[in-house]
Parts: C-alpha cells; structure tokens; sequence
C-alpha cells in the first residue's frame, strides 16, 4: 500500500489492484464428498453477466469447490469481472469437449442398446472418475434406474450433465490462497527497458507495482525477477554516469 500511495504522490495513475489466480467456491451439494476426483480435461465457460470466458484444461474438485488449472486461469482471465461481481458467477463444464452433444447421444444411446438391463450408475461407460458419474445419476434420480426404463427427459438430462453441468460459483477459494494481484502502476507510465518511471525520473517499478499478471505462478514471479534485474542494472548504470559526470 505504501509503494503505491508514493506512486501517487509522484504523479502515477493506479489501476486498482485486485485478487488473481484463485480457486473458486462452489454453491453444489451434489459435490461433496467428491474432493481430489480430478479430471484430465474439461471445457469450461465462466459466464459473468454478458460476458464469457472460456477454458480447457485439468481440473480437481476441492473440499470447497473446484481448482486446479482450468479454474486458476479462469480466474486469471476473469479477475475483475468476478471481483466486480462479488465473485458470483456461473460455471459451465463440458466434461467430454471431444465429443458433440450428438455424439455423446450416439454413444449413451448405443449403450442403451447394449446392455438394456444394466443399472445405469454402475455401468460406467465413459472415461470419467466412477464416484462422479454414480454421483451425476444420483442427483438426476437414475441412482437405481436400468437402461431400459430411462425416460426421454432423463437420457437428455444426463447428457447435458456430461456435456454442459451448470455450477454456481459462490466465492473465492476459503484458505486465502491467491497467488497475484491484477492492477497496480500502468503499464504506459513505465519505461519496459529501464523500468523506469516516465513519471518521475530516478523512479523504479518491479513485480507486483506493476499492472502485470500472468496465467500462472510462474509466469508472475519469472516477471518479478526480470522486471527487478533490469531495474536494479538500471539504477546502477544511472549511479556510475552520475559518479563519472561529478
């Protein structure tokens, strides 16, 4: 807060910082219990008022939501727009982007076909973890349902469970546990080659000050290393011209 506050005071605009690179909370019964399931990878669309953001990677169910990279850089992509809504918004996972609704229809309804006299949350026929999909015909009622009494309205249901299952995200992560903040100085009011302000002359900006985050941990803190290396050269560069020219 200091750092920023004397920015100020010498003439520089601040882009209001704000939390990045978070896991979500989830408001969804259905889920607990199912903490360290993770998957491989899953399409996901945060939905924010109008705007959408969108996102493969692999995610894990936490004791409180979810996380993982697909949320992380979710969460990278959308920090103001989930600060701004006091990080409520909806998650919409497709658990099989590979496949189209229709060819994930084709192939439930082959297995339909298949084994007609089987018990739908023990017959398993999609590569996803097993307490999920038991978990999935629990919450759709199929929990003790054979193929061959699924209903139209269920069989649709549970494709749109696999293929886009709504979540609302209720919050941020519980344990505090965000990495980066989005915002800080301009990126404009820095000279990149210095890191020098264009502000005020003998200025320095490195890592955090700046208004710079990237889509994981790494990427940040590779910034915070390089931005304070070219500063810190910079500042020596200018002490030893200065000693020359006394």
């Amino acid at each position: 807060k200091s750092s920023y506050e004397l920015a100020l005071s010498l003439g520089h605009q601040l882009v209001d910082p704000v939390t990045s690179l978070f896991s979500f909370e989830l408001s969804e019964d259905w889920l607990k219990g199912l903490e360290g399931l993770s998957f491989q990878n899953i399409k996901a669309t945060l939905k924010i008022g109008e705007k959408r953001f969108h996102q493969n990677d692999p995610a894990l169910i936490t004791h409180w939501g979810m996380s993982g990279p697909l949320i992380i850089r979710l969460s990278a992509w959308a920090a103001r727009e989930l600060h701004d809504s006091d990080y409520r918004a909806d998650l919409l996972l497709d658990f099989f982007p590979e496949m189209t609704h229709e060819a994930l229809s084709r192939h439930l309804e082959r297995r339909r076909q298949e084994a007609p006299n089987k018990k739908i949350s023990n017959d398993i026929c999609l590569k996803i973890p097993k307490r999920f999909w038991q978990r999935l015909c629990d919450k759709l009622n199929l929990g003790d349902v054979i193929w061959a009494q699924i209903s139209k309205k269920s069989f649709r249901e549970l494709n749109e469970g696999l293929k886009n299952s709504k979540l609302n995200v209720s919050g941020k992560g519980v344990f505090k546990e965000e990495f980066v903040t989005c915002g800080g100085i301009p990126r404009h009011e820095i000279d990149f080659r210095t890191m020098e302000s264009k502000k005020c002359s003998g200025l320095y900006f490195a890592g955090e000050l700046v208004d710079v985050d990237g889509i994981t941990g790494g990427f940040n803190f590779q910034f915070a290393w390089t931005s304070s290396f070219i500063a810190a050269n910079s500042i020596a560069r200018s002490l030893i011209t200065k000693k020359s020219n006394a």
